[in-house]
């Protein structure tokens, strides 16, 4: 195989032009931090679309809200990207992380799409302490129980009870690599009835990874008899705030309790952080 390419009138050894292609690539890759710029190149030639794309679709954001505050019109984006799909169905593949506001406007359109590549899904409440209803968490159970994906957050969410926290996960049954929970809580806490009939069997969310953080509060529904979550495989936890129950302790959070595949638990709070693992424990 030749590497160089030898000058006919000199001695000097010159690297092979790069083709077309890579040059594409390389520019897109440069702009992956701008839609626009990126729409832009790829009507400038065809040879730009196809690594443009892969830009432009590989981390979709569906949130009306964000960590700046920003607000946009969500019901419509997601209206937008399943006309797009549709049309498009080559371009499926290429969503590989979907960040989608937990409103009924916005989750609705994306059940007449199958998004068979998605291995990350952040599910964000429409505003600070919008409270989510049974049936928002239904619409969502379809895209959580797709099996390509592998981490899950949620954020912001408040759930109206521990029925419907439960409706989001019924039809999920395979291994969650991390879940994610950030300032997630029960508006009705206290002793529940059953789950209803065709939602699942109870804690069937196997988790290997968990990160939590939230308010001084109970997080003992996070271990509660009807909550999804299964923690037999947990590896790894992850805490962040005065989140331990003041009642009785999760299972979870108990050493004693921990699987014997557990690695290490990490805990920060009020400017202390605290690492421990089945060999090492340090403050």
């Amino acid at each position: 195989m030749q590497l160089f390419q030898y000058h006919d009138t000199a001695s000097t050894m010159i690297p092979p032009a790069l083709q077309l292609q890579e040059i594409c690539d390389y520019i897109c890759e440069f702009l992956y931090s701008s839609p626009a710029e990126l729409r832009a190149w790829a009507l400038v030639s065809t040879a730009f679309t196809p690594s443009a794309q892969l830009h432009l679709f590989h981390h979709i954001d569906l949130a009306k809200y964000g960590r700046t505050g920003n607000t946009g019109n969500a019901p419509s984006a997601s209206r937008g990207l399943c006309t797009i799909m549709a049309g498009s169905p080559h371009l499926i593949p290429l969503i590989r992380h979907l960040k989608i506001s937990f409103a009924e406007d916005v989750l609705g359109p994306l059940t007449q799409v199958l998004l068979t590549h998605v291995e990350t899904i952040v599910l964000r409440a429409p505003s600070p302490h919008h409270l989510q209803s049974h049936t928002v968490s239904s619409l969502a159970a379809p895209l959580l129980a797709l099996p390509s994906v592998r981490r899950l957050t949620l954020g912001a969410i408040v759930f109206e009870n521990i029925q419907s926290l439960h409706a989001l996960f019924r039809q999920r049954t395979s291994v969650s690599d991390r879940l994610t929970l950030h300032y997630v809580d029960l508006y009705l806490w206290g002793p529940m009835g059953a789950i209803a009939e065709g939602t699942g069997t109870q804690q069937h969310l196997r988790v290997k990874e968990l990160e939590i953080a939230g308010p001084d509060r109970h997080s003992d529904w996070l271990d509660h008899p009807l909550s999804p979550f299964n923690f037999s495989a947990l590896e790894s936890v992850d805490i962040w705030g005065p989140i331990v129950g003041i009642g009785n302790t999760p299972s979870w959070q108990t050493p004693s309790m921990w699987p014997s595949q557990f690695q290490h638990v990490s805990l920060a709070y009020e400017f202390v952080f605290i690492r421990c693992s089945r060999y090492h424990f340090s403050i």
